[in-house]
């Protein structure tokens, strides 16, 4: 038989294709996924599927929010990433290690994907080996319950981004120890005296410190102890071991607008300062979000750490509010509230703790500067 060069090059092909196939199964058990342990060049041992993996090297273990067992959107590849303790593949500080898989050149056991750690924790470059083993250099993009990579595919190897989907730990699993073990939420604010041993606060300053509040009294840390809570108001009344003779006294006028007024408090806590910080504005409405007439409007400037502060009238130092909160400063600009001291007087009433006596004269800003420093704490639990 006369052979055509058009044919003789087709019969080689196919020829190059048999061996192809022939040594690439010789290298692994028939009809099985684990390949010949002659060759393994790991040190896990080859074949580990999902169950037996989970066993050997998260089981008991508090994992990295990246570790766990993923499978790809295309259920091709089943990959546990796992924190790279094994000695092998230096630089990387994570492995992808195959658990199932459904491609020729594949086993369960190889190392599909390797990760270094970057600044970002969710962000992590590296390497994937593609389907034919050819290394792509990618960066790995990690969400909640989810990881992302962009890679060539189709026939032109057009970019396409695939997800790899978490199968384990499952949230609930994850959540376990969290649950089992609840820490303490520290927390800081401000408060103030208004007697003797007797300051007010907000609520949500004090609220995660059940009995571990404190405040800060002459450079030492006293302990605060809760008496009255009113989480409607957003009110705390504390009571500490100590006889200040600096408070601040109630208002009896109502406020009013563009009435000026002074706000102290600890603004971010100590992290900038332990000095008081003092801002002025004017009461701009004297309802609250949603028509609240406990509260009034100011444009004095608030952030975390001055809630539960005093707001006084510039003159008078007399209390015409309580510093509680305000919106987004990304959304709005100098709209920030207090409690009215109307309704503080009234949860002191209901707690019968009686203000009357506490009467204070001020002949001018200075004093009013002077009383908000020693009757104006910065407050706290561990």
């Amino acid at each position: 038989m006369v052979w055509s060069s058009y044919g003789r090059q087709q019969m080689k092909k196919l020829l190059l294709a048999i061996i192809l196939s022939i040594t690439v199964t010789s290298c692994y058990t028939t009809g099985t996924t684990t390949s010949s342990t002659s060759s393994w060049k790991y040190p896990w041992p080859p074949g580990l599927n999902k169950s037996a993996f989970i066993e050997k090297y998260f089981a008991g273990r508090d994992l990295d929010r990246i570790e766990g067992v993923y499978i790809g959107s295309n259920n091709k590849y089943e990959i546990a990433i796992v924190k790279n303790t094994f000695g092998v593949l230096p630089g990387y500080d994570y492995l992808g290690i195959l658990t199932d898989e459904n491609a020729m050149l594949w086993k369960v056991g190889q190392v599909k994907m390797r990760l270094k750690k970057t600044a970002t924790p969710t962000l992590l470059t590296g390497d994937w080996f593609m389907g034919d083993k050819s290394r792509m250099g990618r960066t790995f993009i990690f969400k909640d319950g989810y990881f992302e990579v962009n890679l060539p595919t189709g026939y032109n190897y057009s970019s396409q981004t695939w997800m790899n989907i978490k199968t384990y730990p499952t949230a609930k699993t994850a959540s376990k120890k969290s649950t089992g073990s609840k820490s303490k939420k520290a927390s800081s604010g401000t408060a103030f005296f208004i007697s003797n041993n007797y300051l007010i606060t907000n609520n949500h300053v004090v609220k995660s410190c059940k009995n571990n509040s404190k405040i800060m009294y002459n450079n030492k840390e006293v302990d605060a102890q809760i008496i009255a809570k009113d989480s409607f108001l957003d009110l705390a009344l504390l009571k500490v071991n100590v006889n200040n003779d600096s408070f601040i006294q109630i208002a009896e006028n109502p406020p009013s607008k563009l009435q000026r007024i002074i706000a102290a408090g600890y603004p971010f806590g100590k992290y900038l300062s332990d000095d008081i910080k003092f801002t002025s504005g004017i009461v701009s409405s004297l309802k609250g979000v949603g028509d609240d007439s406990t509260r009034l409007q100011i444009d004095a400037a608030l952030n975390p750490g001055s809630s539960g502060g005093p707001i006084v009238d510039e003159k008078t130092g007399k209390l015409v509010a309580v510093a509680v909160s305000g919106l987004r400063k990304d959304k709005t600009e100098s709209v920030n509230f207090g409690i009215k001291s109307s309704s503080l007087k009234s949860f002191l009433d209901s707690n019968q703790i009686n203000t009357s006596l506490t009467k204070q004269k001020f002949s001018n800003k200075t004093d009013v500067a002077s009383v908000l420093e020693d009757s104006t704490m910065y407050t706290f639990c561990k």
